[in-house]
């Protein structure tokens, strides 16, 4: 049996400030390995299929914390080992 494996090279990440402070999320364990060794990151995550990334940035920022993101500055993007990270910054 062939198994396809779909990669996923799009990212959206939010900076979320409030009162001058920035949300920074801490990474389960099972999330951390080789190829994604950071500890603490932001908001976001992968852009689905026929999303944009503003929608997947609000979508994944209200799936990891509960928090529902309106009004979104683009901020830029940044390419990186195959992978397209576009960054959002929310008040």
């Amino acid at each position: 049996m062939l198994k396809i494996i779909i990669k996923k090279e799009m990212v959206s990440k939010i900076l979320i400030i409030k009162n001058q402070q920035i949300l920074v999320l801490e990474r389960s364990d099972n999330l951390v390995r080789p190829s994604s060794p950071w500890t603490l990151d932001l908001p976001g995550g992968h852009i689905e299929p026929g999303e944009t990334p503003k929608e997947s940035a609000i979508r994944e920022t209200l799936e990891e914390t509960q928090l529902s993101v309106g009004l979104l500055k683009f901020l830029g993007k940044e390419k990186s080992k195959g992978k397209t990270i576009y960054f959002y910054t929310s008040e």
